[in-house]
């Protein structure tokens, strides 16, 4: 039974180290349509510039979404694509650009 504790205990610590070790590697990544200091901007904004509903978005300043299923989303309805800009996860009309809704703040661009 000791033997099978300390097995269990290892293959944990084995998991989270993994885990740790993914998380860590995983870094940033800069948004094909921004480069460098533009894209370090766009992640920051403060809640003052975050979008609105409603309002028209810079594509500049937008990370499209590419991926939807990296940030726990299907795709997305027809006439809509999920973007970042702000730190905030939109959904948002291609064609004129504006905002139709805030899905939640994000950390980082996963795709």
């Amino acid at each position: 039974m000791k033997q099978r504790t300390r097995l269990i205990c290892l293959a944990t610590t084995l998991a989270c180290a993994g885990v740790a070790l993914a998380e860590q590697a995983r870094a940033p990544t800069v948004p094909p349509n921004l480069g460098g200091a533009a894209s370090a901007q766009a992640a920051t904004m403060d809640a003052a510039t975050a979008p609105r509903i409603g309002e028209t978005v810079d594509p500049r300043a937008l990370h499209p979404v590419r991926r939807p299923g990296l940030y726990g989303l299907s795709s997305s309805p027809e006439g809509s694509s999920y973007g970042v800009i702000g730190g905030k996860l939109i959904r948002y009309d291609p064609r004129n650009m504006r905002v139709q809704s805030i899905v939640r703040q994000v950390d980082e661009i996963l795709d």
